[in-house]
């Protein structure tokens, strides 16, 4: 197929953008078509389409971002990759599976902050359902290479969550030791985080003052 000339890919880029202000899906769609051939980066062809499609509110838009964060990935090119899924989680915030794939990429790049906050994020769809044995997997996977303060957010994170959905005493309390464990390993004072037990429940506030006078 014949390239078109640089002139008329200016022209045709212009005309599309003339369609998208004037709310032209199906024109806009049509020349997009035709355009995307001249570009030679196909994830960023990808990602162009699922901000077109996104633009006209087109559920279609969810695979073609999709789509360009896997061929971001495959070339490399991790950090693109990550931002399209932190936009998905933007758009789709309970779609557990971009919260994963941003897990498992800030992983890839030694980002613990960045671990640390997705899986935060994904921590309480995670018990909601029933999937605490995948939590319990990633901090065990996670523990090389996270800080201990930032493996304190993550236990920390799992107990009020699990204390919030009521679940069962032992596993709370099994977690509330977990999290004063890694506090003290960070050489941090464990106060705070039994002064909000006590304001979440004086139950569990008690059962953390006698396991860390154990520890003493």
């Amino acid at each position: 197929m014949k390239q078109p000339s640089k002139d008329s890919r200016k022209i045709a880029w212009f005309k599309l953008s003339e369609f998208i202000d004037r709310g032209e899906k199906e024109r806009a769609l049509g020349i997009y078509k035709l355009l995307r051939h001249t570009i030679n980066n196909e994830a960023f062809a990808k990602q162009l389409e699922g901000d077109l499609l996104l633009f006209f509110n087109e559920e279609s838009a969810t695979n073609a971002y999709e789509s360009a964060a896997l061929l971001y990935e495959k070339d490399g090119n991790i950090s693109h990759a990550t931002a399209l899924y932190e936009h998905l989680t933007t758009q789709f915030p309970h779609k557990n599976r971009y919260l994963k794939k941003l897990v498992h990429l800030y992983t890839e790049l030694n980002h613990p902050t960045r671990i640390t906050l997705s899986l935060k994020r994904l921590i309480p769809h995670l018990i909601d359902a029933e999937q605490l044995s995948n939590i319990n997997n990633a901090l065990h996977t996670l523990e090389p290479i996270l800080p201990y303060e930032n493996q304190t957010e993550l236990y920390e994170c799992v107990t009020f969550e699990l204390i919030e959905q009521q679940q069962d005493d032992d596993l709370v309390l099994e977690y509330i030791k977990k999290t004063i464990e890694t506090i003290q390993l960070a050489q941090h004072n464990t106060n705070l985080f039994i002064k909000k037990l006590g304001q979440h429940e004086p139950h569990y506030q008690k059962e953390a003052k006698k396991y860390l006078k154990g520890r003493s």
